[in-house]
């Protein structure tokens, strides 16, 4: 990139960790939609976005600190032929520096098959690994091809044309299949993220970190979807990030395509919390309005207190939608799940009356290859 204006004081500090001619051939590579992750962070050097900035000032934390890490970083970002792996990358990299921020002094692992970060306070360790969740590989697929297609179709010069791509980041229903929806798929792949829990350790209280402002994914999961359902423009969904947590095998899942029109689907899988062993202390879910904390309603190892309330430091920290043990009650995150449950059972009640039109698929669970009840 050469610099023929003045480049946002960010946007600089990144050259200063990786050089602009290191970064130069990524500009080349192209497939579809997609550009590659360190290139979208500079896709506006004069005005960044509030991501890109957070991510810069996180990696300028990470040189700063763990100044090996960032090598071996730096050597994934880089890597033309791995858009995942770059992105992955970032998402580790933010990770540490909300931690950092929040006055939680965390320390770089970043080694194969081993946790990212680990956090010691008041004498526990606290182990932090990060998952970037991707665009499923089927819909990035359609959607390159539909910016094929479109590119091909240009208009003549003169003429616009608005173009709607086809997203669904967690992968399209299947009409074929029972009870698959758009928030049921989301939901499963949700539960699915780090099922074997190897890089977790027993006896130490672990934390899932997601991340989920890479791409697409960042336009269809926001804050609101860590509450059991939410109303938008007329219509009620289930939150994909609640129930891939806190759901039950045969809990309603609903889905508002259109104004006063609902798709009811029972669950086909229990979430992490529910009816499974887990290592998990707690999920963080790093949405592109905020992050919430989401903890288990029985942990094996609690998280301490001052962990929970560093978080609530963080400039975009959404207390209101996190479900956790606030002043260290051990039983609040039981009686929060079960009262939003049944509120969310409730609603689905409302939505089997007029003047809502719905569509039932509840005459038996779907089983979702993969996971276990």
């Amino acid at each position: 990139m050469s610099q023929t204006t003045q480049w946002h004081p960010d946007i600089s500090a990144l050259f200063a960790i990786i050089p602009d001619d290191a970064m130069s051939p990524l500009s080349a590579v192209s497939n579809g939609l997609r550009r590659h992750p360190l290139c979208e962070l500079i896709s506006d050097p004069e005005e960044p976005s509030g991501l890109a900035r957070e991510t810069i000032r996180s990696m300028r934390l990470v040189n700063q600190n763990a100044p090996a890490w960032m090598s071996r970083l730096r050597t994934r970002l880089l890597d033309a032929g791995n858009f995942a792996d770059a992105a992955a990358a970032l998402g580790e990299i933010r990770a540490y520096g909300a931690l950092a921020m929040a006055g939680l002094c965390p320390q770089a692992i970043g080694q194969p098959a081993n946790p990212d970060l680990k956090v010691d306070i008041d004498g526990q360790t606290i182990i932090v690994e990060v998952h970037t969740r991707q665009m499923d590989n089927a819909a990035q697929e359609k959607l390159d091809a539909w910016a094929n297609e479109v590119k091909a179709a240009a208009p003549p010069p003169g003429i616009s044309v608005r173009f709607s791509p086809p997203i669904a980041p967690f992968g399209e229903p299947d009409p074929q299949k029972r009870g698959d929806t758009v928030i049921a798929n989301m939901i499963s792949r949700i539960a699915a993220v780090k099922e074997r829990e190897h890089q977790f350790q027993e006896g130490l209280a672990n934390v899932l970190w997601l991340d989920l402002r890479s791409g697409p994914v960042s336009m269809l999961v926001d804050t609101s979807h860590a509450l059991p359902f939410a109303s938008r423009h007329g219509r009620i969904s289930s939150g994909a990030l609640w129930s891939a947590v806190y759901g039950t095998c045969g809990l309603p899942i609903v889905e508002g395509p259109s104004h006063r029109r609902h798709v009811i689907v029972p669950m086909g899988h229990n979430g992490k919390f529910r009816g499974r062993l887990t290592k998990l202390s707690g999920i963080i879910a790093a949405c592109g309005d905020g992050a919430v904390l989401l903890e288990h309603p029985r942990p094996a190892v609690p998280l301490p207190l001052r962990f929970r309330n560093a978080l609530l430091t963080l400039m975009d920290f959404r207390a209101e939608c996190s479900v956790c043990a606030w002043g260290d009650d051990a039983e609040l995150v039981c009686r929060t799940v079960n009262a939003q449950e049944i509120s969310l059972r409730a609603i689905v009640q409302n939505l089997r009356q007029p003047p809502f039109v719905y569509q039932d698929s509840y005459a038996s669970p779907t089983r979702i290859a993969g996971l276990e009840e």
